[in-house]
């Protein structure tokens, strides 16, 4: 599911990130913010980028799963 935070465009890519959501046998969703990842686009040019709907946006900050070493990309 992708997702956004206030650490885009300082701490990780403008876009937003990836979270996989797992349903527990409870039938709710655990969701680990440690396990957040960069879209490939964010490695490769080749790959298009999708931008999290706005209900995905969050207004906080999630200083957890990746992040760039260096400054983010810029976003095309």
């Amino acid at each position: 599911m992708p997702f956004g935070d206030l650490t885009n465009n300082k701490d990780t890519y403008g876009g937003g990130r990836y979270i996989e959501l797992d349903r527990t046998p409870t039938g709710l969703y655990d969701l680990d913010f440690n396990r957040a990842y960069h879209p490939f686009c964010v490695f490769n040019p080749n790959y298009d980028c999708p931008v999290p709907p706005r209900e995905n946006r969050l207004q906080v900050a999630i200083p957890a799963g990746e992040r760039l070493s260096g400054p983010p990309p810029v976003i095309k």
